[in-house]
């Protein structure tokens, strides 16, 4: 299954922005780490916030989960960060849909 993950850190406390931008390297280099194994799809950070974007494909939302739970910025910054988890669907399923 394929799924979107948007990663929303919001000011975190007694952290400079380098110090986020390190954190985040991190994390970009755990979640190419994952990439050989099929699970991050791709992932974008977009400029001028502090969000991030990923395309995951994960048998289950609890194994998205856990392994968002491993996560750099969810260690480091657990209680400023906001995710969101929307499961997607490949077009030819939303026209089957549409037929009944």
């Amino acid at each position: 299954m394929l799924y979107r993950l948007d990663f929303r850190v919001d000011d975190p406390s007694g952290f400079s922005p380098q110090d986020l931008f390190a954190i985040w390297s991190a994390e970009a280099d755990a979640s190419l780490g994952e990439a050989p194994s099929g699970i991050v799809i791709n992932s974008w950070r977009c400029i001028g916030k502090r969000r991030i974007v990923a395309i995951v494909e994960a048998p289950s939302a609890d194994y998205v989960e856990q392994i968002l739970l491993s996560l750099p910025t969810i260690q480091v910054h657990h209680r400023s960060v906001q995710i969101a988890l929307t499961k997607l669907t490949a077009g030819d399923t939303v026209r089957f849909s549409l037929d009944l």
